[in-house]
């Protein structure tokens, strides 16, 4: 038997090993274009696996009351189940119909001004739960029927958890997914909380889960997402002897030691960052210079690397290094970003701005030149520094990004957003403009702020001098 042989007869046994550990998708990705017999047949199995599964999701979440995760899930479930089958041509139609009463539900929180991130079917809920005990020992009450339903959502909500931590865990390397299989159910339950946004519930539900490396790990990363650098920086230390400094994704997109650095960056520890990144971002390097990069760095690290070095003082040597990296890396934003911030630091605002314009406009590279999708963090960016100039020279361009920035978030702005249209309305000598948006910042509140299709040009502000034509003011 030949070496590739050998390879392929590999490839069978881990895509049959990952089916039945409940992964197909990953199986399908393991057997590639293999079309031998034996691929083609454990092929089929997987694609059908993988839809059933899919569908289970579906399931769980609609039981649930996660009814937007349904209709992703069931889109997916399409797309992924045989063209022109009855299969497909019955999800399609649930799918249609799902869709149809999540805009409905949609539209019901909107007319009901339900405040942002609020969850509405938590308040429905929550009114059905109060309904129900003002008809406490009412003769007419079902026996049972509220014992029932809550076993029926216990099984539904039990079954999401298992399907979402399972794809979860699909997307980490198999040494590591293994350590998470081996943790107790309460823990997949807090690991998909997390996952769904619900950092602070999830570190309650860690934090009596011990002192496993995996348990510290995602408590540490549950603490960094609400802002607790020093708690997350000790987890994070305290899960190293297990799982080290390699990617621990298949992609290559998060390591223990990236979530550590970005918590050291933020309080301004940027020494310790380039001691323990040198040797890491460009292995076998420990000098940040440029002449180095003669591969890839790894794409986890060579932000935290690039800023790190600025912090410490070495700006120029970050540009260098910044500015190969994204060389190798060209689709990687946050690292021309950060190459614009280190520019910034040497001085150099102007090749800061042309970085970022550079990054937002539009690639020709494979013949085609559409505008790509508006990054948000980077047009923020450089309206800030078009806003920054001195001699008025950027007020045309802030402008313009500003619109493209209400057009991509669909009128609806965020916090950060208002404060960059309270220095546009100021550099323009719109005064209560400027007052509304300063308003609605120091309310921390934007859920009547309504700017779809407005102009920002100077003579075009909507009669009455309100955001959004009258429609809804700002604050």
């Amino acid at each position: 038997m030949g070496f590739f042989d050998r390879f392929r007869g590999d490839a069978l046994t881990r895509a049959e090993k990952l089916l039945e550990r409940g992964d197909p998708r990953a199986a399908l990705t393991t057997l590639g274009d293999d079309d031998r017999e034996a691929a083609n047949s454990l092929r089929e199995r997987a694609r059908t696996a993988l839809v059933e599964s899919l569908l289970a999701r579906a399931d769980g979440a609609e039981q649930a009351g996660y009814k937007s995760d349904a209709v992703d899930w069931l889109r997916t479930a399409s797309e992924e189940a045989p063209a022109g089958s009855e299969q497909q041509a019955k999800i399609l139609e649930r799918l249609a119909a799902l869709s149809d009463a999540v805009e409905k539900e949609t539209s019901a929180a909107e007319e009901a001004d339900v405040p942002p991130g609020f969850d509405l079917r938590m308040v429905q809920v929550s009114e059905g739960a109060k309904a129900g005990a003002g008809n406490e020992g009412d003769d007419e009450a079902t026996p049972g029927a509220t014992g029932d339903a809550e076993a029926s959502d216990d099984s539904a909500t039990a079954g999401y958890v298992d399907d979402m931590f399972q794809g979860l865990a699909s997307m980490l390397r198999d040494e590591i997914a293994d350590h998470y299989y081996d943790q107790p159910p309460a823990f997949h339950a807090a690991w998909v909380q997390f996952n769904e946004g619900q950092a602070r519930q999830a570190l309650e539900s860690l934090a009596a889960l011990g002192d496993h490396p995996i348990v510290r790990f995602e408590r540490g990363r549950a603490h960094w997402a609400v802002g607790e650098a020093e708690a997350a920086i000790e987890h994070f230390e305290a899960a190293h002897s297990l799982l080290g400094d390699e990617p621990l994704d298949l992609n290559g997109n998060q390591s223990l030691p990236q979530l550590w650095a970005e918590a050291m960056l933020h309080l301004d520890r940027a020494q310790p960052v380039v001691e323990r990144l040198a040797p890491l971002v460009i292995p076998g390097a420990t000098e940040p210079a440029a002449a180095h990069l003669d591969h890839a760095p790894r794409s986890d690290l060579a932000e935290s690397y690039g800023r790190a070095l600025v912090g410490t003082g070495k700006a120029a040597e970050a540009v260098a290094f910044l500015g190969a990296a994204s060389q190798f890396l060209p689709k990687q934003n946050d690292l021309r970003m950060a190459l614009a911030d280190a520019y910034d630091a040497v001085g150099e605002s102007a090749a800061a701005i042309d970085e970022l314009e550079r990054l937002l406009a539009p690639s020709c590279s494979t013949g085609s030149c559409n505008r790509p999708p508006l990054d948000i963090a980077a047009a923020r960016a450089l309206i800030g520094r078009y806003l920054d100039l001195d001699d008025g020279a950027g007020i045309d361009p802030a402008r313009a990004y500003l619109e493209r920035l209400i057009v991509a978030r669909q009128g609806n702005v965020a916090l950060e957003d208002c404060g960059l249209l309270a220095r546009y309305f100021h550099a323009i000598d719109e005064p209560e403009m400027a007052a509304q948006a300063e308003a609605a910042v120091a309310s921390g509140k934007t859920s009547n702020v309504a700017l779809e299709g407005l102009s920002l040009a100077p003579g075009n502000m909507p009669p009455g001098g309100g955001l959004g034509g009258g429609k809804a003011a700002l604050g």
